[in-house]
């Protein structure tokens, strides 16, 4: 991750700084404010061929890859089912701590790039800092005190200024002017 917009590098990836930011935008439950950012939220995506009903079917299936898990995983009744599922055995992917950020960014780039109305939503925290905030993660997740990783937040960032790179310049600079009357408006 090469840009530069809300942090500082370091070995080579930039990890945003939420102290650099003017605006922290907190997430968790997917009824809630921003819950559209959660891997619960129903967003059905397709890939690897197949189709997936939540980034966090994709996500914890994925830690199963070609394995009948994986298609059990996949086709489980909820996100929270997909993930106790494949939390009852080991990964089958041997490298996945390796590879488990990488999956999260495909899943995530796949669901703000499938949906207008999500893409629209991530593009208007403009340059936030976006946390999922919750006790219940101290490495996706902000650890609700600000000590975990947030590594979903980074994603949702690093989604976010990708799709706005590629937004032609003036159809982002009336996005822009949209995010500034809003927030006058408040």
């Amino acid at each position: 991750y090469q840009r530069r917009v809300h942090g500082i590098y370091q070995k080579g990836k930039q990890i945003p700084d939420m102290e650099k930011s003017s605006e922290r935008i907190n997430f968790y439950l997917e009824h809630a404010p921003y819950g559209e950012f959660s891997n619960f939220y129903p967003s059905p995506i397709t890939l690897n061929g197949k189709e997936w009903p939540t980034v966090e079917h994709y996500f914890q299936a994925q830690k199963h890859l070609g394995t009948e898990l994986e298609e059990k995983v996949r086709l489980a009744p909820s996100p929270m089912k997909a993930k106790n599922l494949a939390r009852k055995v080991k990964y089958s992917v041997t490298n996945w701590e390796e590879i488990k950020d990488n999956v999260m960014y495909e899943g995530c780039k796949a669901k703000f790039t499938t949906y207008p109305a999500l893409k629209e939503k991530l593009l208007s925290t403009g340059d936030a800092y976006i946390a999922e905030h919750t006790k219940n993660d101290t490495y996706w997740a902000d650890g609700e005190d600000g000590t975990g990783k947030n590594q979903l937040g980074i994603t949702l960032m690093k989604v976010r200024d990708e799709l706005k790179l590629a937004i032609p310049k003036k159809q982002f600079d009336s996005v822009s002017l949209l995010q500034k009357k809003k927030k006058k408006k408040k």
